[in-house]
């Protein structure tokens, strides 16, 4: 009995040790962007993935869910890159990538740099429907300088990662 109640008593230290880095993020980015001559920045498309380490997780508890998601662009050795669109593309992959669904969202600028969901609840309520994801891609158009930047996704206000892109 002794014994047992041993064993039962590890069983959430266990646990805590086997989900902790079960529930990891990371955040990686690129960019496509050329030199437009008639605006005199660069402009293109980039994308921002962030990819859940744990192999059940529904899309909807992805960073808390979307009301308190939020993403970040600082500029490294110039000016932090601007959206050239109010929208979001925002695409969640399966385990083994395959796509789960893709929707277009409007995000507000809550500060300089800083990007959050419109109605959060929305893409919440989207979420939800999709099942298991692996990864969350996020893309958007933007202009800037040329120059790399950093984009940071947050969640809450704690951060679930971030990339430098551009290098």
């Amino acid at each position: 009995m002794t014994k047992l109640m041993r064993i039962l008593s590890i069983v959430p230290m266990v646990l805590a040790l086997a989900l902790l880095p079960a529930c990891e993020t990371t955040v990686s980015g690129s960019t496509t962007m050329t030199y437009n001559p008639s605006t005199g920045k660069f402009e293109g498309t980039a994308t921002v993935t962030v990819t859940i380490k744990k192999k059940s997780l529904r899309a909807g508890a992805v960073a808390g869910g979307a009301s308190g998601l939020e993403m970040a662009l600082a500029g490294i050795g110039g000016a932090a890159p601007t959206l050239m669109s109010p929208f979001m593309n925002v695409a969640v992959l399966g385990s083994r990538g395959e796509l789960l669904g893709a929707d277009q969202f409007e995000v507000v600028q809550t500060e300089a740099g800083t990007y959050a969901f419109r109605d959060p609840e929305a893409v919440d309520a989207w979420l939800a429907q999709l099942g298991e994801a692996a990864s969350v891609v996020m893309a958007f158009d933007m202009s800037g300088d040329g120059n790399p930047f950093q984009a940071t996704v947050y969640s809450d206000g704690v951060s679930l990662g971030s990339d430098i892109i551009g290098e």
